[in-house]
């Protein structure tokens, strides 16, 4: 093992009295040792106060806040804000973590000089148990495939809690106070300041699939915030100068605004696709003339928004 670092593990908390307590403990309990646990209660109205004050007794490491409920971006940023650790790894309060996930995450960290280090997760049902073995394979890019890793494996590169980050990542980035799909906001953002990311197959992360979590619920709010994030992403992605990722990032974005026209019906729904419309008109409109996205794509565009049928007819036809 290298020469321990402090590292921040942030964890914010709203209204999860039932899985907390395995949270923590999972946390408290990692064969690396030298944690500065940063717990951040978003305004709790349940047991979660009770349950953090018996581990503040039993752990020095512990350091807790309370702030009236503004939401998992504002935790997370709290959790920042008062970190002093040399890196920060993100934990969600109704999962839990393997024993050694913080000890190889930052293994892989050091020995492939990373800006950072990820690994995969485990999708579990609540109440299933999962093994503790782990066979650590590590993968390791570099400039443009850090970026273009999220293009092969979408969620597992997108998700803020199956990584270790250096601290210096996070000098000018925030999460989005008030948007739900808060970590597809920022990790293009994050990604691109990374030389060089390390990435085990090794399931460290436990997620637990519950009814009623943010990834579970969707509604009009949720739907325009991914796809706002969508939009944000392609913009960005535009003056990079990476046709590969900017293609891929058009496609993302007209994709998902196929799929809330289409296969949703949520409240407020045809103000919805109305604000989706106005949206990529405005891109399209505001986008220069570049070599850095395919022609076909641009037209496509134009179509859809006048037609989304047509359009998404030429795109097959033009196989873009």
């Amino acid at each position: 093992m290298y020469r321990d670092a402090l590292i921040s593990v942030i964890v914010p908390i709203y209204n999860v009295e039932k899985y907390l307590e395995k949270c923590i403990y999972s946390i408290t309990n990692q064969t690396y040792k030298n944690l500065e646990i940063i717990l951040v209660n978003d305004g709790s109205t349940d047991n979660c106060s009770t349950i953090i004050d018996s581990f503040i007794k039993l752990d020095n490491r512990i350091k807790y806040f309370f702030q009236e409920n503004a939401g998992l971006s504002a935790a997370r940023n709290t959790g920042i804000e008062n970190a002093s650790g040399d890196y920060y790894l993100f934990i969600d309060s109704d999962d839990y973590i393997h024993p050694r996930m913080v000890e190889i995450l930052y293994n892989n960290l050091k020995e492939y000089n990373a800006d950072i280090s990820i690994c995969d997760l485990h999708w579990i049902e609540e109440g299933e148990s999962v093994g503790e073995y782990v066979d650590n394979n590590p993968m390791v890019y570099s400039g443009k495939d850090v970026l273009r890793k999220l293009i092969g494996d979408d969620l597992i590169s997108v998700v803020a809690w199956n990584k270790l980050y250096k601290k210096e990542i996070f000098e000018e980035i925030r999460y989005p106070v008030g948007r739900i799909h808060e970590d597809e906001f920022v990790i293009h953002r994050i990604l691109a300041k990374c030389h060089k990311s390390v990435y085990t197959d090794a399931k460290l992360y436990f997620y637990i699939k519950r009814k009623g979590s943010i990834v579970s619920t969707q509604s009009s709010k949720s739907l325009g915030d991914g796809f706002l994030a969508f939009c944000e992403r392609f913009v960005w992605a535009f003056p990079k100068k990476d046709k590969v990722f900017t293609d891929w990032c058009f496609d993302v974005m007209l994709n998902e605004a196929n799929y809330i026209i289409y296969k949703t019906n949520t409240d407020e729904h045809e103000v919805l696709v109305r604000n989706v419309k106005k949206m990529i008109e405005q891109i399209l409109k505001d986008l220069p003339f570049s070599t850095h996205i395919t022609w076909r794509k641009i037209i496509v565009g134009k179509v859809w928004i006048r037609n989304p049928k047509k359009g998404n007819s030429l795109r097959r036809y033009l196989h873009c």
